[in-house]
This record gives C-alpha cells, structure tokens and sequence, in this order.
C-alpha cells in the first residue's frame, strides 16, 4: 500500500513540473511577441510621420497608448506599473518627434493683472480666490499691481492675510480681556472719579513718549484696602488698589507705580510671559481661531482663563519686573520726575514682608526688594536719538542684566527702538553692534532680535545685550550699531524691462555715551 502512495506521489509532482515548463515557455513566448510588436507600431522610423491622437472621450484611453489627449505622462511607469514584467519599460516610451507632434495643449498664457477691485467698495482683491469680484459683473475692474490699488482702496483681509507673529495685536488684546475681567471680578471696580482723574492726570503724559503710540490706556483704581498692588493687565489697561494709593505720600510715588505698570504693556510683558507658558502649537491655534474666527473657541478661551488667573495670582518673572522697573526709570526721568520715589515705593513694598518665608512661597519668581533696588541704581538714562530719511534710532537706557545658572553675573542690557520714517515696511537683518566701557576695550555684541519686521512709520524694539564672564557693571563709553534694511514693497519692473537685483541698503549708528553720568 505504501508503494502505491509514493508512485501516485511521483507521477503528481512529473505533472505539476511538465505543466509549470510549459506555462512558463507559453508566457515567453508571449512576451517575445509583445516585444516585436510594441517595436514595430510604437517606435516610428524617421521616414514615418506619426498620425495625431484622436482626443479621448470620457473614461477612455485614446488607442492604447497609456497617455491622456493629446499629451504624453511625465512617467509611462506611473501609470502601468507593471510595464517591466513583460519587458517594454524602454520601447514604449514616445521620441521628441512623437511628442512635438501629438502635443496639441494650447500654451499657458499668464495671469498679468491678477488683483480686481469693485469700485465704489472698500477693498481689493486676489482675483484667484473665489469670493473675488469677478470681471464682467458691473463696476468690477482688473489692475496689474497693488500700487495704484492701496491708494483708493484696502487690502482685504481675507485675500492678503499675515502670518501669526509677536506684533498680533488682537491675541495680545484677547489676553487683556481675560486678565482684565478676572482682575474687575475680583477686586471691583472703586467708584471715586477723584481717585480715577489722579491716576488719568499723571499717567496721560507718560503714554505720549512712548513707541506704542497707537495704544490707548486706561487707568482704573480697584476697591481693595487690604492688598496693595498694581497690575498691567495688558494692551493698556493699568489698575491700581485702594491698598496701596493708601500707603502712598505724594503724587510722585503714585507716578513712579503707574511708571512701572506702564512700561509691562510697552514692552509687551503679557504677550511675551503668554508665549513663554504655552507650546507654539497653541499658541498657533489661539491666534488662528481668534483672528479667523473659528476653531474651538470654548477651549480656546479655557486656555486664556486659566493663564489670566494665574498671571493674577503670581504676577510677571523676574527678568520681566527688572525689566520694567529700568522702563520706569527711564520714563521718570525723560518726564523730569524724582527718581527717588521709585526708591521710596521699594523700600516700603520691603518692609511690608517682614516674612521671608512667606513672601519665598507667595513671590517665587519675584526679586527681593533690596535687589530691585540695586538695579535700579545702576539703570543708565541715555534718551539718544539719531534720525534719518529712512530709518531713526532711539537708544533708550541701559540696565544690569541677571545670567548665569550656578554663579549669577550682571551684565550690561542696552534698550533701543528703530523707527521705520518711509511709506513702506521694511525688513531688518544683520543687526550687529560695537559696545565700549571706560575701562574696557571694544567688544561685539549680541543684538535681540537678529531681524525683525517694521511695518511702514512704525517701530521696533531691540536689545543690545553684552556678553561677559564675570561681573560687568562698567560705565559706557559708545555704542555702534549697523543694520541693512530692504523694502518690501517695491514698485513693479516695468514690461519688458529686466527687473535688476537690489542690495539692502546699509545703515550705520554712532552713540557718543562718555557724557551721561548716571544717577
């Protein structure tokens, strides 16, 4: 019995291998043919001149050949991916010849007046976009730039909107809103319109020499006998508590609070501390919901709660209040202020926390008194301006800076502002600088930010922060500051003229500082 088995077993496996040779040799021959044949209709002879390709109808593919009507695939392969198993990978690709001749695709001609505006309405448009006025409906015109466009009408929104930056100004303003409501919430609002015209009467003075010229303040003093404080809500909203209006002896110090306050929202404290606590991926949707007007805005606004309260609760970072304690400074002192009320304000928000250990857990990243104190002594006034056609540079004052991790340093922080004086943005790159002491030689460097956006008759703020291993405290002797600014508004090349490649233009600043003496 098992002798029948193998035999049956042997004569299946002859079968299965006769078989298996003769669909193999059927299958070559298959493709030899294929072969001759693509080579004799594919490839023309260059005596042959190719017939045109009939266009295709609708879901068919015009005599066989693999392409579209009347145009060639960039790939054969693409298409039939399994052209290389039957061996016509190179012959059915088409000649130049072959190309030229079946080609019919008439060229495309470019859009040269791509912007279209309605008249009589309030923008213009990308005429690209489908909600553009379109041409051919009444009062609709076209126009090959946007010179001529911009001085009867806006950009619209929609068509010409900006990338999410530090200038947005409705994400700082929606961060205001929620600080400003959780503060009023919290603290109400104090009904006394001589308290109110105080805080206005000493505070308006110090908006106007500022470089946020555009913001508009508001100074609003808060029903609280028992906390003493003062908070910059953002985007100009300063409030003031009862508490510490109370513990003040004059209007001085009451200007010297409102100085500090102040200079958080021109240096854009709540932005920059926002952006500081929450990923880049947030901080992109919040933007885009708000300025678009869309995405999860219940979320959204959890997310501004939740900081606002927190911002309410703890206050800024220490760099920050140095930061606007040097600002406060440098407004007092430009309005002809006494400086030493700031001293004064200090001394007493010192002595009010007798307990240090209470203080450590309620000011965590807030700096003692004592050493507020000592900055704001060494904070050098400049008020330095140099003014040009195009660009004008204000070098404000310089501070002692806090670095290091486990051995602290000061070092020198200089503030400056660069004003945009044309009709036209500008881009600012390659910032650098030449910082001098009197008992030091002349060193490069760092400027903050390395470039930086200007929209037109605006400005920018820079730091000009000098690098040290040791403690550097030293006075200044001058400063040098070059940037190259490039226009991004051009005007159009003219038809038929070669558009010619323009280098940024090269600015360069000397700050003479041996005559200031400082405090």
């Amino acid at each position: 019995m098992r002798k029948f088995f193998f035999l049956a077993l042997a004569l299946a496996c002859a079968h299965a291998a006769l078989w298996g040779w003769e669909w193999t040799d059927e299958a070559s021959a298959a493709r030899i043919q294929l072969k001759k044949k693509s080579k004799s209709q594919i490839s023309p002879t260059p005596d042959t001149v190719p017939k045109p390709i009939a266009p295709a109808m609708d879901g068919q593919v015009p005599n066989g050949t693999g392409m579209s009507a009347g145009r060639p695939p960039a790939d054969s392969h693409a298409m039939f991916p399994d052209t290389h198993a039957i061996g016509i990978s190179a012959e059915t690709e088409t000649s130049t010849a072959d190309t030229q001749a079946v080609d019919t695709a008439p060229p495309v001609v470019p859009d040269t007046q791509p912007y279209s505006a309605r008249t009589g309405s309030r923008f213009y448009h990308r005429r690209a976009l489908p909600h553009s006025p379109q041409l051919g409906a009444k009062g609709v015109f076209a126009a090959a730039d946007t010179v001529e466009l911009s001085q009867s009408y806006e950009a619209c929104p929609i068509c010409f909107r900006t990338k999410i930056t530090e200038d947005d100004f409705e994400l700082e303003e929606a961060i205001a809103n929620q600080v400003s409501g959780i503060v009023e919430f919290r603290y109400r609002k104090l009904d006394d319109e001589a308290v109110a015209a105080r805080l206005n009467r000493l505070g308006a003075p110090m908006t106007k020499i500022l470089d946020r010229k555009h913001l508009e303040f508001f100074f609003t003093p808060l029903r609280s006998s028992l906390e003493k404080n003062a908070i910059s809500a953002g985007n100009g909203y300063i409030y003031y508590t009862s508490g510490l209006l109370n513990i003040m002896d004059d209007d001085e110090e009451v200007a010297a609070v409102l100085a500090h306050e102040i200079s958080h929202a021109e240096f854009r404290h709540v932005l920059q501390d926002f952006k500081l606590s929450q990923k880049l991926t947030i901080i992109t949707a919040i933007a885009g919901a708000i300025i678009n007007k869309s995405g999860n805005i219940g979320g959204i606004f959890q997310v501004l709660q939740d900081y606002a309260a927190q911002l309410v609760m703890n206050g800024f970072s220490r760099q920050f209040e140095l930061e606007a304690d040097a600002g406060g400074r440098w407004i007092l002192e430009t309005l002809g202020h006494d400086t030493h009320a700031m001293r004064r304000v200090l001394l007493k928000l010192d002595d009010l926390y007798e307990d240090r250990e209470a203080r450590a857990v309620i000011f965590q990243s807030h700096p003692e008194e004592s050493d507020r104190i000592k900055a704001f002594d060494q904070t050098l006034v400049f008020n330095k301006f140099i003014t040009g056609d195009t660009v004008s540079v204000r070098l404000k004052f310089q501070r002692p800076r806090v670095v290091g991790w486990f051995k602290e340093r000061s070092v020198p922080a200089l503030y400056a502002s660069l004003m945009n004086e044309t009709d036209s943005p500008f881009l600012v790159s390659d910032l650098q600088a030449t910082y001098q002491a009197i008992d030091m030689p002349a060193v490069k460097v760092e400027v903050s930010p390395g470039s930086l956006y200007i929209p037109e008759k605006s400005y920018g703020q820079i730091k000009i922060l000098v690098i040290a291993k040791n403690e550097l405290s030293r006075r200044p002797r001058s400063l040098d500051l070059t940037c190259e600014m490039k226009p991004l508004n051009e005007p159009p090349t003219p038809k038929g003229k070669k558009k010619e490649k323009k280098e940024p233009a090269r600015f360069s600043f000397h700050f003479d500082l041996s005559d200031d003496t400082g405090p």
